[in-house]
């Protein structure tokens, strides 16, 4: 009886459930999406509009953030630091400004000066017989530093080689010797096809040589028989002379004859025309030295005048 009862009682259980699912339809599950709250007096429809109001404001929300998209945080600007280079430049790609010469001797096989001049020098203070020097001192244009041409060399001094007239204010531009009227300009001579050039029409001044007041040995060199004859009486001094320079900044310094020599240059060795340039090698203290041919017709030997600085 029991068990009777309870069939029954699920039949008409079922019996109700179809008959309300007949009369409302079925149960319509929503769509995933945003949770809508329907209150108990709201139909179907009022979900359905809801949903569309919903779908218009995202809609809306997403045309906003197309058009104006919303602006990235900005960054920070990273600091620059310092590079310190860990190897030397690549030749390639940081070419050398400038190809600079080291040299502070003269070459090896350079002789004493010997020949026609090579190198010209035409500013006056040219040197006649005796009592005819008339050269006077005038105050001297500094001129700019020379600019580097494609194939020139620039010395460390920064002085353009072969450049007769630099601008350094130390440097020899004037000799005097009041005993044999010897007043003279003086320029700066180089070394050309392993000898020196020697000034035309004043003495020259061996631009690896010191300057006045730097220590060491000043050479100066000049001819005896031609082109100005600058040292045509250099044969006459005798020791205890004056000898007097000047540089381009207008400084005078004073030197007194030690000794004259007087070396074979014709007819002898190679080796012996090498040892006789050695009186161009520098030395340990402050001295002048003057080289011209001799004698006045043959210049078979060359001069050699030996000064130091006066007391």
């Amino acid at each position: 009886m029991p068990a009777a009862l309870a069939g029954l009682t699920g039949l008409f259980v079922l019996g109700a459930v179809t008959i309300l699912m007949l009369l409302h339809g079925p149960a319509s599950v929503p769509a995933p999406g945003p949770v809508l709250t329907a209150t108990p007096a709201q139909p179907y429809q009022a979900f359905a509009r809801q949903g569309r109001q919903v779908e218009a404001v995202m809609g809306a929300k997403a045309g906003a953030l197309e058009a104006a998209p919303a602006a990235l945080p900005p960054t920070a600007t990273p600091a620059v630091l310092p590079v310190t280079p860990t190897s030397a430049p690549d030749p390639a790609l940081d070419p050398a400004p400038s190809l600079t010469a080291t040299a502070t001797t003269a070459p090896e096989q350079a002789l004493l000066p010997d020949g026609p001049a090579q190198a010209g020098a035409g500013e006056g203070g040219q040197q006649g017989q005796p009592g005819q020097s008339s050269m006077a001192l005038t105050p001297t244009v500094v001129n700019p530093a020379p600019k580097q041409k494609p194939g020139e060399i620039i010395l460390p001094n920064g002085v353009r080689y072969g450049d007769p007239r630099p601008n350094l204010p130390h440097r020899v531009v004037r000799i005097a010797a009041p005993a044999i009227k010897l007043d003279a300009s003086v320029y700066e001579v180089y070394v050309k096809n392993g000898a020196w050039e020697v000034a035309e029409y004043a003495a020259g001044h061996h631009y690896n040589s010191p300057n006045p007041g730097e220590g060491g040995n000043i050479v100066i060199s000049g001819h005896n028989n031609w082109k100005g004859e600058v040292f045509r009486y250099l044969e006459f001094l005798k020791p205890g002379d004056e000898i007097d320079l000047w540089t381009l900044e207008g400084k005078q310094y004073k030197y007194v004859v030690q000794e004259i020599k007087k070396l074979k240059e014709a007819g002898v060795s190679y080796q012996q025309r090498l040892r006789n340039a050695q009186v161009m090698n520098p030395t340990p203290y402050e001295q002048l030295t003057l080289i011209t041919c001799w004698p006045y017709t043959t210049y078979t030997h060359r001069l050699v005048v030996i000064a130091k600085p006066a007391p």
